[in-house]
Order: structure tokens, then sequence, then C-alpha cells
């Protein structure tokens, strides 16, 4: 049985505040230091980050439910469709640590195939930066950061396995560290003089800490029942593990087009700017992106939070429950997109005038444009991540069309030269075409409930939840 209690809620929150503010405190200081033309590669960074992230193809969501499943009495992983569940209704420990040791061996092989393929990305960094001065400097950071990343791609599955298991808190004390090491050491060198060096550096000394804390908080969880561990860990060579690796396989290849095509509808854009406009109006677009997704982390945190329990709900009797839960983070997520979104177009740009930023957000046109994009986009993702809760995912080959669709018209616009208006117009009637409305009204079939229902239970739900707090 999973219990997410009041502690757990407490720490995500902190966690995901914590993470969005930290990109803001950030900022001034960035902004005020870092020229726009180190800052444009800095989002060049991270978008290749994203894209060598596309690796993991879903592997660490498939950790996670399965943990999940096998935490909560499964007998088996099935290829698809929801487990039978043991009769005693206890933890299956057994196939909890088959999991583990099946992830193990899967990330072992993607951080080596990631960092060559980072390792490559410097001949795309090297061009980007072939007429600054620090261009040198500027590669060693990206090979710093290239370290960072792969040692991140590595301990992926140790985090999802202990939130498959309902260990919540222990997840967030881990990003919470991590956020706080990265803001002292990044903010420390970039006044120092440091730049996008200070920055990489920051990168890499906080992935390596909380690696440390993730290891500790995964033994606790060994403790639980050190004898199968044990025995799983000697025998793992002679087990016989294909029907969960088949699983992850099957699973990862449906994922695995999701995940590409959430890539090439968020960061792949930045790319696709950074290739065709100057580095000046990649700054300003991917500072205008990253403040919208502070706005997405914060609405994501009641689904983050809550999702090992919707997991377990998903496969068990408790339907009213189920419905609740949804509409809760649904309208949650409405809620706070929309107050965030107001914020970035009304507030932020004075803000940004006051510390005298180098790097401007886009106009305000350009700006509803994204908001109006993301909350159709972040709203169908939503959405599928509660089908997928049943491991299925009818949505790949949508996505994987959409994605094409995009990418496709994007470069159309900036061929007939509508720029980037043609750009942001081209991401959003993509997303209305189809996934915009297709998937949204799937999981209100699959849940049972209408749109006004969820304004309503999940109306209640807040209330029952600030009554009880």
């Amino acid at each position: 049985m999973i219990n997410i209690g009041k502690k757990d809620a407490i720490y995500s929150y902190i966690n995901y505040f914590l993470t969005a503010v930290s990109n803001v405190i950030v900022l001034p200081f960035v902004l005020n230091k870092v020229s726009s033309e180190e800052y444009a590669l800095w989002s060049v960074f991270l978008s290749i980050q994203a894209l060598v992230m596309l690796i993991d193809t879903g592997f660490s969501t498939l950790v996670a439910r399965y943990t999940t499943y096998a935490y909560c009495g499964a007998e088996n992983i099935p290829l698809s469709g929801t487990p039978n569940i043991n009769k005693q209704n206890t933890s299956n420990y057994t196939l909890v640590f088959r999991v583990f040791f099946v992830a193990r061996n899967i990330y072992r092989k993607l951080a080596w195939v990631a960092f060559g393929i980072l390792i490559l990305g410097s001949l795309y960094i090297a061009y980007l930066s072939r007429d600054l001065e620090n261009r040198y400097m500027i590669l060693f950071a990206w090979v710093l950061f290239s370290i960072g990343v792969a040692i991140k791609i590595y301990f992926t599955y140790y985090s999802s396995f202990l939130k498959g298991v309902g260990h919540i808190q222990e997840v967030n004390i881990i990003s919470i560290s991590n956020t706080i090491v990265y803001v002292f050491v990044k903010v420390i060198l970039v006044l120092c003089g440091w730049g996008i060096l200070g920055i990489a550096i920051g990168n890499v000394v906080s992935v390596i800490i909380t690696r440390i804390l993730v290891i500790k908080y995964v033994r606790d969880v060994i403790k639980e029942d050190h004898n199968t561990y044990k025995l799983e860990k000697s025998n793992r060579k002679k087990n016989d593990n294909y029907s969960i690796e088949k699983a992850f396989i099957h699973n990862s290849k449906q994922l695995g087009a999701v995940v590409i095509a959430n890539y090439v509808q968020g960061q792949g854009t930045t790319l696709i700017c950074s290739a065709l406009m100057p580095l000046q109006y990649t700054a300003s677009y991917g500072l205008t992106i990253q403040l919208i997704n502070v706005v997405v982390s914060l609405a994501n945190i009641p689904f983050s939070t809550f999702k090992p329990k919707m997991n377990e709900l998903r496969i068990s009797p408790h339907k009213e429950t189920f419905k609740n839960m949804y509409a809760f983070i649904t309208l949650s997520m409405w809620a706070i997109f929309l107050l965030g979104s107001v914020g970035i177009v009304w507030i932020l740009p004075g803000a940004l005038a006051i510390i005298h930023s180098q790097t401007a957000l886009l106009p305000v046109g350009f700006t509803i444009l994204i908001c109006l994009y993301q909350f159709i986009y972040v709203n169908h993702q939503r959405a599928t991540d509660i089908i997928a809760l049943g491991n299925e995912q009818p949505y790949a080959r949508a996505y994987a069309i959409s994605s094409i669709v995009m990418l496709g018209t994007e470069l159309i616009a900036f061929k007939l030269g509508f720029g980037l208006a043609g750009f942001l117009c081209a991401n959003l009637f993509t997303q209305l075409a189809y996934n915009g409305w297709k998937w949204p009204r799937e999981v209100f079939k699959l849940v049972g409930v209408s749109a006004p229902e969820v304004f309503t239970r999940g109306t209640r739900e807040i209330r029952r939840l600030v009554k009880r707090g």
C-alpha cells in the first residue's frame, strides 16, 4: 500500500516551488553578468541535454510504474494492461528487486551511449561559438556539462525506483538539495565572472552531491527486505527476467515515440531557432520559454506528488477516489497555469527592466501565443499521463505524427518568411488539430467525469484538503 501523506505533499510543494523560484533568483545575476550570446548558448546546452535525454525513451516512467505494481503486490509485469495482484495484497519484493536490476542494466548502457552523443555534440557547440573570443572556454564548459548529464542519466532509475515505492518525501529532499547546491555554486561563480563555465561547474557539482543522497535512500528501501535483495543480486544473471525486459522494451518503443514528440514540441523549437535565427532572438525565445516552463512546473506539482497514488488507484476498485483525485489534479493545474501566465505577460517585463537584463522577453503578442500553446500542450499531456497509468499508450502514433507535422510547418513558416510569428502559429494550430481536444476527451471518458464535474469535484477536494491542512 502506498501512502502519500501530508509531509510528502509539503515537500513536493517546497521542491517544485524552490526549483521554479531558483530560476527566478538566479536569472538576475545571469542576465546581468552573462552576455546575450553566452545565454543563448546555455539555452542550446539545455536543449541538447533534453535531446540526449530522449535516449531514455520512457524507461524512467516504466521503472516507476513497474516498481509500483510490484510494491502493491503484482504477480507479474504484463506487456499491456494492469497486472494481477496477489490475494494477500502484500509487496512482492522479489519482483521489486528484479525490476531494479533490469533497470540498472538498461541505464548503464544508456549512460555510455549518451556520453558518446554529447561528445559529438561538441561539433555543434564549436560551430555556434566559432566567432566568440572565449570559444575554448565554452567548449570546456560543454565537456563538464556533458559529464554531469551522463551521470544524471545513469542514476535516473534510482529516483524512479524511489517514486515507485512511494518514497516521495525522499525524492523531493534529493531534488531540494540539488537545487540549493546548484544555485549556490552557480551564483558565486557567475558573480566571480566565470560566465557559462560557472553555470556548467554548478551543474556538475550538484549532480554528484545529489547522486550520493539518492544511493543512501535506495539502500533504506533495500533494508525493508535485505535477504530478498541479496538473493536477487547474487542470482540476477541466472534469473529469467525476459518477461520484465520484454515489457520494458515493448512499452518503451511506444513511450519513445511520445518522448521524441514531446521534445520536438518543447526543447526542439529552441534548437530550430538557434539554427535559423540570430543568437539574440534565440536568447529572447529561450528566456520566455524558460519562464513559462517555471509555470508549467508549478502547475504539474499536484500530479507529480500524487502520481504513485494515482497509479495504485488505477488498478484498485476505488473509482470514486480516483475521480476525485483526478479532478483535484486537473483543476489545480488549470488554475496555477492561468495565474502564472498572467504574471509572465503583465509583470515580468517590468521586473526585467528593473534589473537591467541584457536579454528581454519576446513581445507581448508572441508571449501570449506561447502561453496558449503551452496550456493546450500541457493539458493533453496530462490526459495522456492518466491514460498511461493503465500500462497502455494509444496516443503514441498521434504524438509522433503531430511532431513531424509541427516540425515541417515550422520550417515552411521560416522558409516563406513568416518568421517567429509563423513559427509559433504552426505550433498552436498543430496542437489544436488533434491532440489538443482528442486526449482530454478520452480521459474524461476513462475516468467517468465531464468538464463541469471536474470543477465541482475539484473544488470540493481543494476545500477538503484546505480544511484538513
